[in-house]
Parts: C-alpha cells; structure tokens; sequence
C-alpha cells in the first residue's frame, strides 16, 4: 500500500509536494522550510516526532495567496481524508504526527496579515458606505439646486411680467393725465364745430363776392391804394370779429360757469325741497299723535276726578 504523503507549511496550507504563499508585513522575504520525500521510503519515529522539525532543502519564494488556511483547518482536512486499504488508524496517527510545528515567526506574521486583511476589508466597507452615502447626499442637493434654480426662474419670469405691466400702466396713467386737459376742449369744440364751419363759410362767400366785383378784364386797372385800403379794411374787420369771438368766449365761459352753479344749485335745492317733504310728513304725523295724547290726557283727568268726586 503506498501512502499519500500530506506536506504542511507555516501557514497551515496543504499540497502534495506543493508550497503554500504567503506576503509578509515587512519587505524581507521569511523562507518557509519545506521538505519533500519519496512515497517509497518510510519516515523513521525520531523524524515522525511532533518537537521535530523537517529540514529545508531549499528556500521558497513567498508570494500572494489569495486566503490563507490556519492550521487548525489543514489538520482538520488531513485527519478528514480518506484512507485506502487496511492499516486506517496507523496511517492516521502517522499523518497527525507527520504535521510540522508552524514557527511563532510565521505564525505572528500570519496573524498579522489578517489583521491588516481585516482593516482593508473594514476600510474598503467605510469608504464604500460613505462613498454611497456622499453620493446619495449630492443627488439631493443636486436636486434640491435644480428645483430652486427652477423657482428662481418661474419669480424672475413672474417679476418681469409683473414691471412690464406696472410701466404699461404707468403710460397710460400719463397719457390720460396729458389727453384728460385737452378731452373737455374737444367735446367743446365738437358742439362748437357747426357754428364756426358756418361763420368760416360767410366768410369766404362775402370775400369771393368782392373779389368777383373787381373789373380785371378788358384792360381794367384798379387804383392799388383803394385795393389796399380796402384788404386793410378787411382785416380790421377780420381783428374785429376775432376780437368780439373771444370777447363772446369769454362771456360764454362765464356763462356756462354761471349755468354749472345753477344746476348745482337747483339739485341742491331739490334735495331741501325732498327733506323738507320728509319733515313735513312728520310734523304732520307728530301732530296728530299729540292731538291724540291731549285727548287720552284729558279723558284720565276727567276720570280722575269723577273717582275723587
């Protein structure tokens, strides 16, 4: 029957004539002994011994293992294994005892790269988490900017509508103070406006009548002082009439200013005449009450009287 041979390291790794690897925390390479033999030749019981430990026949270079084993594990999994043929509990105990002591360097070095394996583990958790939370953090905020930039803008578009339509109205105000001077005078002149057409006209039919009477024909000269004494004469009545216009504007204006005080007047007086409608009514109704009151007076004194009688 040939033995399977079960080779353990310091880091508690198991191979057939293979090497476990590990990284130590310091930059110096920790050279593992390892020792191989021949399934042929039996191991002695000096050499089987637990304190024992194997020769190094050649140094190994460590490298990086992705998890390493402990050598609780490794010892589980090599009194776990199968064994073939008769001799199950000698092979057993032989392999128990073939397991090497692990050197307190490699073991210390070993716990170390797993603390260091943890922390990296832990950090990596920290930094993910808070990554995760920055990023969850600056999606609100990023939304929380976008819906006040969105607010901003609707009160910018609503403030601007709003001074548009402040400065329209401003316009208007000021065109209805400038056209409000001049819309009396315009319905003035509208009632107006027939009476001057037909003074105008006059105007122009007289003056055409005394140009038509000019003798301009058959090489008739008229004397230039009498045709100028007779334009100037006419624009002395002209000034006349303009001045007598304005003379019977201004007598019109006191007028109407007259008839305005009337009529405020007579609606004034119609409100007394209407109080004083109201009052007489009541004067009226008063009397009759105290008539009646006298009356009823009268009759308990009377009665008064016939009861002390």
């Amino acid at each position: 029957m040939r033995k399977k041979q079960v080779v353990s390291d310091g880091g508690g790794g198991e191979l057939d004539g293979g090497l476990v690897r590990f990284i130590p925390r310091s930059r110096n390479k920790i050279e593992v002994p390892r020792r191989t033999r021949s399934a042929s030749t039996s191991p002695s019981a000096w050499a089987l011994s637990p304190g024992r430990s194997l020769p190094c026949s050649s140094p190994a270079p460590l490298a990086v293992a992705p998890v390493p084993k402990s050598p609780a594990s490794s010892g589980k999994l090599t009194k776990r294994e199968p064994k073939v043929g008769g001799g199950g509990g000698v092979s057993s105990v032989l392999n128990y005892f073939r397991q090497k002591k692990v050197s307190p360097i490699v073991e210390e070095e070993y716990n170390r790269y797993r603390v260091a394996y943890n922390t990296l583990l832990q950090w990596r958790f920290a930094n993910a988490r808070a990554d995760s939370s920055m990023a969850a953090v600056k999606q609100v905020a990023q939304k929380k900017l976008f819906n006040g930039w969105v607010r901003i803008s609707l009160a910018k578009s609503l403030l601007m509508e709003k001074r548009s339509l402040i400065q329209k109205l401003k316009h208007e105000l000021k065109l209805y103070q400038i056209i409000s001077s001049e819309i009396k005078l315009l319905n003035e002149w509208s009632k107006i406006e027939p009476k001057n057409v037909e003074a105008v006209g006059r105007v122009v039919r007289k003056l055409s009548a005394v140009s038509v009477c000019l003798p301009l024909v058959h090489n008739a000269e008229g004397d230039t002082m009498s045709v100028y004494d007779a334009v100037s004469t006419a624009v002395e009545v002209m000034d006349n009439v303009r001045a007598m216009i304005l003379d019977m504007h201004l007598q019109v204006e006191k007028t109407c200013y007259l008839l305005t005080e009337l009529s405020v007047m007579l609606k004034q007086q119609k409100q007394f005449f209407e109080e004083l409608e109201k009052r007489v009514t009541l004067v009226a109704s008063l009397e009759a009450q105290e008539k009646s009151l006298r009356a009823h007076h009268f009759q308990l004194v009377n009665e008064i009287n016939a009861i002390e009688t």
